[in-house]
């Protein structure tokens, strides 16, 4: 591993779809995405009802992790979700 990665395992039900959008962005990306202006996120899953995923990141932000149900605000959701972080730290000799 080069670097820190996020993993993460998230379901969800509830709702008409059962569907969410699973976002990781820098804190600069977030205030775009926030005021729905376009944004270039670190992981963006699309639609889904859950499974798995891993998202490298860079070690000189801050990220915010965001399940979205902007898609279907109708109905509300319940998520589970597992997550962490993984960092390799190599000493120098």
């Amino acid at each position: 591993m080069a670097g820190p990665l996020i993993v993460g395992s998230v379901g969800t039900t509830g709702g008409l779809t059962g569907t969410i959008n699973i976002l990781i962005l820098n804190t600069a990306n977030f205030t775009l995405w926030e005021s729905g202006e376009p944004y270039t996120p670190a992981f963006e899953s699309g639609q889904t009802q859950g499974g798995t995923f891993e998202a490298p990141i860079s070690t000189t932000d801050n990220y915010v992790l965001v399940f979205s149900n902007r898609s279907d605000t109708t109905d509300q959701k319940v998520v589970g979700a597992t997550i962490s972080l993984f960092f390799e730290v190599i000493s120098a000799q």
